[in-house]
């Protein structure tokens, strides 16, 4: 291989870098690995291949120097894991209480009467013998 020319027309740059880009996907067809093949054949297109190719992992290298470190990534990650479990138990917990609330009044209410309904009207006989017409969601308690 000869060295790299820097004169080669950006249309064989950009198609070198259209291959390397394709080819480093792992999603590559049978007939886009043939008309790969085909066009690197070529002598001029091979060495602009070459050349792209070693810029691209050179930048890899740099990237991988800049980058964090997989100890701190993973950390990182389980950090974010926790908070998010906080907030989701946080939020139940708060729409636990809200629920409560709301239902207390009809709870006590029901934990105190002798008698209570739920969606329909009902006559009830107390215990001395009087008759009560309850509505829908009421309750009586005999003194």
């Amino acid at each position: 291989m000869t060295d790299f020319n820097a004169s080669y027309d950006r249309e064989t740059t950009e198609a070198a870098r259209h291959w390397i880009a394709r080819l480093a996907s792992g999603d590559i067809s049978e007939q886009e690995m043939a008309s790969y093949k085909q066009w690197v054949a070529d002598e001029k297109h091979h060495e602009v291949f070459q050349h792209e190719l070693k810029l691209w992992r050179s930048l890899n290298l740099i990237a991988d120097n800049l980058a964090p470190s997989t100890a701190i990534s993973i950390q990182a990650a389980r950090m974010k894991q926790r908070r998010r479990r906080v907030v989701v138990a946080s939020v139940s917990a708060i729409a636990a209480c809200a629920a409560l609330l709301l239902a207390a009044p009809d709870i006590t209410m029901r934990l105190r009467a002798d008698d209570w309904t739920t969606n329909h009207i009902e006559g009830v006989v107390l215990s001395d013998g009087s008759h009560v017409v309850l509505d829908a969601d009421s309750a009586c308690r005999a003194l």
